[in-house]
Formats: structure tokens, C-alpha cells, sequence
């Protein structure tokens, strides 16, 4: 039997209001990621649900999923990323920041020293 066989003793036996549907599980995935300790600097809201799905994406769970269906290769128009969609339709929350070069950080470091805020 397939690991995603959705057909199991355990399954016909349960009630369905035991279950829960894809929209509370989405809705547990974001309450988990909003939960998780970070570091400084605190990640916003909405970063933290990216870094969780961003995660769930680099661990193995989509490559097993992948092999149990029988695809090893990617379809034409077929994403596994995760994140595929909202990246597409909302690029403008995935611009990385420009880093300083070194230079750049010692020029403004030498600033500072030089020119103190009053």
C-alpha cells in the first residue's frame, strides 16, 4: 500500500469531524511558524511563515513525495517549490536588501567616528 494511500483502517474508522481539511492545517503551519523563537533581528510575521515554508521546502519531504508519485523529473510548468506561487505573485517581498561591499563598511564605520550623531 502507498504511504499517501489516503484509505486506511484508521481513516474509515474516524468521524470526520475528528479530521481536519487543508485549510486548518495551513492555518497550524501558521500559528507553528509565528511561534517559533528567533534571535535578534526579529523576524516579521510574515517572514517567519516564508522561513518556515522556505524550510519545509529544503528538507526531504518533497523529494519522498516526488518518488512515491513516480516523477524524478520536472514537468514543463510544474514547480516543487512551495513558495512558486506567492514568489510570483508578490516578487516584491523576496528583493534581498544590497549589501555593503567591505569598503563600503569601513568608509561608513570611519564615518561614524568622524562625524558622531549630535
Amino acid at each position: 500500500m502507498s504511504k499517501f494511500s489516503t484509505k486506511s483502517k484508521k481513516a474509515i474508522e474516524q468521524q470526520e469531524d475528528d479530521l481536519i481539511d487543508q485549510h486548518m492545517f495551513v492555518e497550524v503551519l501558521a500559528v507553528i511558524a509565528l511561534e517559533i523563537p528567533y534571535l535578534n533581528p526579529q523576524p516579521n510575521e510574515i517572514e517567519k511563515i516564508f522561513n518556515l515554508l522556505e524550510k519545509l521546502n529544503q528538507s526531504q519531504g518533497p523529494i519522498i513525495v516526488r518518488k512515491e508519485l513516480g516523477l524524478t523529473r520536472t514537468i514543463n510548468g510544474m514547480h516543487w517549490d512551495i513558495m512558486y506561487e506567492v514568489k510570483q505573485k508578490h516578487p516584491e517581498l523576496f528583493i534581498e536588501p544590497e549589501e555593503e561591499t567591505p569598503s563600503e563598511v569601513f568608509d561608513n564605520l570611519v564615518q561614524k567616528h568622524l562625524n558622531p550623531p549630535k
